[in-house]
């Protein structure tokens, strides 16, 4: 499968390099806490061994090998997230070469996951541009015949400096997507990669005889009921005629105070956010408290805001049903323009 590897943003998507690399390689795989890192996102000192095929046998790299995650916030599709990717890979390897860094120790290894997905044609290709650039680089580095001039000193110190780094490697977006699939525990720790499969399987494993093959039509059905009967808001109670107005026409986006940054925001837009980023406590990109409570005087929409989210996410859940008539895809159109606004 594809997987949506830019909504975690890149905190989160650090996380889950880490939880991927880890459960890759092995606990020879260390992460290392935020902050100043020393260009160091992930570290291993022992055997890291790469698995491959009958035509190319993997490696074991025995050493220090050091990962380094690069996180891009909107991927273009097209050559230009190959050179995003190179100029951020560019930067890492001057900073390793240079001796007044604070990068104490060269590793014997280094390796770079990105969530840009690179194209895999052999010439033409976003992944041949970038490993040919790093190719390029250490040729450059290492021509000796370039030496001559005032920058001789600089050169030969930047060279001695990279002299331990034996070998490198990419990890692309395209490789992340493969090891998501290989660690189903990874992938499920995040909301945003479940599957309509994972979550069936989960409420089949409540119950012993509750048949697999009937939860999915009584969910569905469900849904699709909820969905229509409670897309209207009723303001009887508050004087009106009794008639039913559709809650996506009415809506609205209520600017709200996080109490703990003091942060202004949205309130649907809050909710929705920090929906796709709750992910379970061993891999989170949020600090505590995950819940959210909303306050605020009577009348003041509490209530409208809420029954608009869970129709959020029930449009969410059915959007690619063929099975819906025009009403569920009236509510669902309109959910999704009320969002956009």
């Amino acid at each position: 499968m594809t997987y949506d590897l830019q909504r975690l943003g890149p905190l989160g998507f650090q996380d889950a390099a880490a939880a991927l690399v880890i459960a890759q390689f092995g606990p020879v795989v260390r992460r290392l806490g935020r902050g100043k890192d020393g260009g160091r996102d992930m570290e291993a000192r022992g055997v890291v061994v790469w698995s491959g095929t009958p035509e190319k046998p993997g490696e074991a790299w025995d050493g220090h090998t050091v990962f380094q995650v690069k996180h891009r916030e909107r991927p273009l599709g097209t050559k230009a997230d190959a050179q995003w990717l190179w100029d951020q890979i560019r930067n890492e390897l001057n900073e390793w070469a240079n001796p007044d860094s604070n990068r104490l120790e060269v590793p014997k290894y280094l390796v770079f996951v990105s969530n840009v997905r690179l194209s895999p044609d052999p010439v033409d290709g976003g992944l041949a541009y970038v490993e040919e650039k790093i190719s390029g680089f250490f040729t450059e580095l290492n021509d000796r015949s370039l030496d001559d001039g005032p920058r001789r000193y600089e050169r030969q110190t930047r060279r001695q400096r990279l002299q331990p780094l034996k070998k490198w490697r990419l990890i692309d977006g395209n490789q992340v997507d493969s090891w998501f699939d290989i660690h189903d525990g990874v992938r499920r720790a995040y909301d945003g990669f479940l599957t309509t499969g994972d979550v069936l399987a989960d409420l089949v494993a409540l119950r012993a005889d509750l048949p697999a093959k009937d939860l999915e039509p009584a969910l569905q059905i469900h849904a699709r009921n909820s969905l229509v009967r409670d897309r209207n808001i009723y303001f009887d109670e508050a004087g009106g005629d009794g008639g039913g107005v559709p809650l996506d026409r009415i809506a609205v986006d209520l600017p709200v105070r996080v109490r703990s940054t003091n942060e202004a925001a949205r309130a649907v837009q809050y909710v929705l956010d920090r929906g796709e980023h709750a992910l379970k406590p061993s891999i989170a990109t949020l600090p505590k408290p995950r819940h959210i409570v909303l306050t605020g005087a009577p009348g003041n929409g509490k209530t409208t805001i809420t029954r608009f989210l869970v129709q959020a996410y029930r449009a969410a859940m059915l959007a690619d049903a063929n099975n819906l008539g025009d009403d569920h895809r009236a509510v669902i159109d309109g959910t999704a323009e009320k969002r956009l606004l």
